[in-house]
């Protein structure tokens, strides 16, 4: 008897409330920014086994140039939503 109240309870919500699906939070992160971070990461696992100097500098450049990118592409998709809120903003009125 338990079972079915349950089922019941959560077809009902389920029918009101219509879950709605997330959207990713780091939308601006595309295919250019995984291959940076990949390559980074891949950098990160040969100096974690060859503890030298050149893995180590290696492996900051890498992360430099991957934090430099990201931050690039999250500013240019934050200008771009700006800009989209402001057009939006506009056309209402």
């Amino acid at each position: 008897m338990g079972k079915k109240k349950k089922e019941a309870i959560t077809d009902a919500a389920n029918e009101v409330i219509q879950t709605q699906t997330r959207t990713p939070s780091n939308e601006w992160c595309d295919e250019e920014c995984r291959q940076y971070i990949k390559k980074k990461n891949e950098v990160r696992s040969k100096r974690l086994q060859q503890k030298t100097r050149a893995s180590q500098e290696l492996y900051k450049k890498r992360g430099i140039e991957a934090n430099v990118l990201i931050k690039q592409k999250k500013k240019a998709w934050m200008d771009n939503k700006i800009l989209q809120i402001e057009y939006n903003k506009k056309k209402r009125k």
